[in-house]
């Protein structure tokens, strides 16, 4: 369905066919604010609907790096070693913690290959800090942009339109302090097959065996 289709749909079940109360600027900001939240529901479900891979190239003595400007969520980040594409050979980069950045000594202005990161709120740095020109492959979630006219089709899978009109619907009830009873079994539906669908993910995974230390070798 394209937004105007949605608005549609959410607008019959407001009864509001016309829009004389839930305008476009309304209905436009509440269909937007639902795609971002079918977007939640299907990344918590194990979806991996919306991922990007991005290469940047390192500058010698800078620490920090821009994120993309739809970044929501670091899933891999990698320097490449060897060739280019997918063909490429490459070391993964691991996250630190505040408290490791102060124990492993980067503080004292290290440099060399990195092989550590921290992100922030729109920047991620290096650690050690780069010495040398290198390619870096990130990989992460994207978040969905707003949808500009009716035409448009939300970056939403078309099995759960229906799901977007149902939660600007029911912004639609609270706007007015009615209850959303007409619209709650749909919704019900569609959060038990988010359920369903995240633990389908979960069976599909294969097992795994994590190794830890107690200071007398692996466990």
């Amino acid at each position: 369905m394209t937004r105007g289709e949605i608005k549609a749909l959410a607008r019959a079940w407001l009864d509001d066919d016309s829009g004389g109360y839930f305008t476009d600027a309304i209905m436009d900001r509440f269909i937007n604010q639902a795609q971002r939240e079918a977007q939640k529901c299907l990344i918590r479900a194990g979806e991996n609907f919306y991922t990007k891979c991005v290469e940047t190239s390192t500058v010698a003595d800078q620490r920090d790096y821009a994120l993309p400007t739809d970044f929501m969520k670091l899933l891999r980040l990698e320097r490449i070693t060897q060739g280019s594409g997918d063909t490429a050979s490459t070391e993964r980069l691991h996250p630190l913690t505040t408290n490791e950045i102060d124990v492993s000594g980067y503080q004292n202005g290290s440099s060399g290959d990195s092989y550590n990161y921290v992100v922030n709120q729109s920047t991620f740095a290096l650690y050690p800090v780069p010495n040398s020109v290198k390619v870096l492959r990130l990989t992460y979630v994207y978040r969905v942009g707003d949808m500009s006219s009716d035409g448009d089709t939300p970056d939403v899978p078309v099995d759960y339109h229906e799901y977007m009109a149902i939660l600007a619907a029911r912004d639609g009830f609270l706007r007015d302090g009615r209850s959303i009873a007409p619209i709650e079994r749909k919704l019900m539906y569609y959060d038990d097959l988010f359920r369903e669908n995240a633990e389908s993910r979960t069976l599909d995974s294969p097992r795994q065996i994590v190794s830890t230390t107690d200071g007398f070798g692996s466990i």
